[in-house]
């Protein structure tokens, strides 16, 4: 009997209803199926080169990448390989797990070199799954709480609501995997080139001997739901009166207009799009603490291992989206998925004094210790 697609797992309504109508089509679907397939599907043991498809920006693939080495020892005898195109590929760049990055502009043309792909988007999975349907990809893996069922060849139960990378965990455990060396941490591949690079932006750096360091990252991909620059900016000059320090604002290189108006009072630097991201993961080693919006650079900073205060992003699911290292404080009060008319009065509830002082609280430890120079990892 197919299951019901579970409705809270739906923001939208219409998703819910397309959810609805594809296992009531079930049937259908997996008559053309098996028109359609270019082979039957088999189990695990019989894979040879596997394809990992999910969402593809930076944040998605670092939390899951601590554990691909769980699952490449859950699968041995197959190569595993991941679908990551822009930065992506970058911090995914040398990862002992992975065989090989493939761009999604190659996708269509070397889809028939896989017999089996893991969708492991747990938010909307199932359009990888059509699309590795209709490329012809034989065994289908994916979690099927949001519908088209049917087309998936390996089914996955989910346990929700959980921090998304504790999703990808579950997944590999699923397949196998030994839940013992499934990681939450992200890891990012550092080598002697970018960790010199590192280095020698570590010695450009202004501000007092043996300050502590501290890098913050006050912008985001995201349309809505973050908590305005202005409000990052009163937090760090209540830090800066607080305490000597050395602060960096980094971002990408079009968000200098917005960092540098924030950096002068402070005489902090700005180092917009200066860094490759493995010698950001490099240099945040070498920080006391990162203050950050819930963006690529949270996990780039939790892959680096440093204490990580971030602001989540108000709009979307409060445990989905939070706090998944001890390392982590999650600076916001109890929200889930704010609308952008009531996001203002959320945000006024977040007081940058309150930032400010649990930031120096991080920082207080490791004030007058010298930092110590980037090493490769």
């Amino acid at each position: 009997m197919t299951r019901l697609p579970d409705r809270s797992a739906f923001r939208q309504a219409s998703n819910y209803w397309l959810a609805l109508a594809s296992e009531a089509g079930g049937p259908l679907l997996r008559a053309a199926d098996v028109l359609r397939r270019r082979a039957r599907p088999t189990p695990p043991s019989h894979w040879r080169r596997v394809l990992l498809w999910g969402a593809g920006h930076i944040g998605d693939v670092l939390y899951n990448s601590g554990s691909l080495s769980a699952l490449r020892a859950a699968l041995p005898q197959a190569e595993l390989w991941q679908l990551a195109g822009g930065a992506a590929r970058a911090v995914l760049a040398g990862h002992p797990a992975l065989t090989g990055l493939l761009d999604p502009t190659e996708l269509a043309a070397r889809a028939g070199e896989f017999d089996a792909v893991i969708c492991y988007n747990s938010s909307s999975g199932w359009k990888e799954v059509l699309a590795a349907w209709r490329l012809g990809i034989p065994n289908r893996v994916a979690y099927v709480h949001k519908g088209f069922s049917a087309l998936v060849t390996h089914p996955l139960a989910i346990r929700r609501p959980q921090p998304y990378p504790a999703y990808f965990r579950d997944l590999v455990v699923q397949l196998g995997g030994d839940s013992a060396h499934c990681r939450l941490r992200p890891e990012v591949h550092v080598g002697p080139a970018h960790a010199a690079e590192a280095e020698a932006f570590l010695r450009e750096l202004p501000g007092p001997a043996g300050g502590p360091l501290l890098a913050c990252f006050v912008t985001s991909r995201q349309p809505s739901g973050v908590w305005p620059a202005e409000r990052f900016g009163a937090a760090l000059r209540l830090i800066a009166e607080r305490q000597p320090l050395r602060c960096v604002l980094l971002g990408a290189a079009e968000d200098e207009p917005i960092l540098r108006p924030l950096a002068e009072p402070l005489g902090a630097r700005v180092a917009a799009g200066r860094l490759a991201l493995p010698a950001l993961v490099a240099f945040l080693r070498q920080c006391a603490a990162v203050l950050c919006t819930d963006s690529g650079p949270r996990h780039l900073a939790n892959a680096a291992g440093v204490p990580v205060l971030f602001v989540p992003n108000l709009a979307v699911g409060k445990i989905e989206t939070g706090r998944y290292l001890e390392t982590e404080t999650d600076l916001a009060p109890d929200f889930e998925a704010v609308p952008p008319a009531e996001q203002p009065a959320v945000f006024a509830r977040i007081d940058p004094a309150a930032v400010a002082a649990q930031v120096c609280s991080v920082l207080a430890p490791t004030a007058g210790r010298t930092q110590a120079p980037a090493s490769a990892g």
